[in-house]
């Protein structure tokens, strides 16, 4: 957790989401900023999912789930699990306010088309 604490206080995650964002960036420099995000996320502890979240992680992410490669829809997904369970679990018996963000980002939507996925490791990764 104190390389996620370095990784997160040296201002990095900022242009790691712009890379996601920006339909300019090639697909390889997104894939690598995929993989660094959602390794912070799953090596994470809440404060810092939190921070993750609050710099707008979770749009990009669930923005992968439409892509071709498997690999990385398997690592939004992971991502976003992440975020989810984290959310569950700091909030017990109350609804997931991270439910809500992925909601507003189309993120159930496109979950939606990930059961279509012709992948069958992606369709049971999104169902657990």
């Amino acid at each position: 957790m104190a390389q996620i604490d370095a990784v997160l206080k040296s201002n990095l995650i900022v242009p790691l989401v712009k890379c996601l964002s920006d339909v300019k960036v090639g697909f390889d420099i997104k894939k690598e900023a995929a993989w660094a995000i959602s390794n912070a996320l799953s090596g994470g502890n809440y404060p810092q999912i939190r921070f993750l979240v609050q710099k707008g992680v979770i749009g990009p992410l669930c923005n992968l789930f439409s892509c071709t490669d498997t690999k990385i829809v398997l690592v939004a997904l992971e991502g976003i699990k992440c975020i989810l369970c984290a959310g569950a679990t700091h909030s017990p018996g109350k609804p997931n306010k991270y439910v809500e963000n992925v909601e507003a980002t189309g993120g159930l939507d496109k979950l939606e088309e990930v059961l279509q996925h012709e992948n069958v490791e992606v369709y049971k990764k999104q169902l657990h």
